[in-house]
């Protein structure tokens, strides 16, 4: 049986899946809504990385980045200067997070991260798009 459906077959008395992975979105949510949303807004696009250790998060970053354009005569222009994030898209990311989690498995040690953009249509409304990564860490004694 592979490492990953070893995993994920913990099971509840009552045949449901257990959540591995709860105490680690808690510190996620915690993070984002009681962290970011108050004092450094989350921008439009982005890159949310955290550190886990022990299936807690340990380290948060926030990537925050700037888009550029040249012409042919090297003359640099920034882009579109960002936007916030609606609640509602924070919402939702969240929501994407709990899922990736839930998928997963326990994550113990390593790096979650999630890549995200908010894209407006033509009738002024937008979605968020997302891209969610568990980057894994063996240790090798030597």
């Amino acid at each position: 049986m592979g490492t990953l459906a070893a995993r994920t077959r913990t099971i509840t008395s009552d045949n449901t899946p257990v959540f591995q992975n709860e105490m680690l979105f808690n510190d996620i949510k915690t993070c984002i809504v009681g962290n970011y949303m108050p004092n450094k807004k989350i921008l439009s696009k982005g890159r949310l990385e955290f550190f886990v250790r022990n299936n807690r998060l340990n380290i948060d970053y926030i990537q925050i980045p700037f888009s550029f354009s040249s012409d042919q005569e090297g003359q640099l222009e920034l882009l579109k200067v960002q936007k916030e994030m609606p609640r509602s898209h924070i919402k939702t990311m969240l929501c994407m997070i709990e899922m990736a989690l839930r998928s997963y498995g326990m994550f113990d040690h390593g790096t979650f991260s999630i890549s995200y953009q908010m894209i407006d249509d033509a009738d002024n409304e937008s979605r968020l798009d997302a891209d969610i990564f568990f980057e894994i860490q063996n240790h090798h004694s030597r």
